[in-house]
């Protein structure tokens, strides 16, 4: 797996939304699927308030949806607190998706994850 570098500067410290993949602006929905693909190593630079903690779960409910087991992941974050967000979101989202139990669960559960998921 190679690094690659993502940058979102939109929020509260800018004027304006700057998605960038290795230097090169790119647009928003190319910036979310890059950023959001865990088949990819990413490096995610934001102000707050911009979703770090959105697309770092997201990163991993993909990662679980498309069959990584849970002592697979390992998530970085600088705070105990947004380690306590990850966490608290994750479960949500998993818990919402056990007591859906229906057949649009799985793509409710990618769509939220920003991509397609394998079958």
């Amino acid at each position: 797996m190679t690094d690659e570098y993502a940058s979102d500067t939109h929020g509260p410290c800018e004027t304006g939304a700057a998605y960038a993949h290795d230097g090169r602006r790119v647009s928003q929905s190319a910036f979310y699927s890059i950023a959001c693909d865990p088949r990819r190593s990413v490096v995610v630079e934001a102000c707050a308030g911009a979703g770090k903690t959105w697309m770092l779960v997201s990163r991993m409910l993909r990662a679980l949806l498309e069959g990584a087991q849970p002592h697979e992941l390992l998530a970085i974050t600088f705070t105990k607190k947004a380690a306590g967000e990850v966490r608290q979101r994750l479960h949500a989202w998993l818990e919402e998706s056990r007591q859906a139990r229906d057949a649009g669960a799985r793509p409710a559960l990618c769509e939220r994850a920003r991509g397609p998921c394998s079958p």
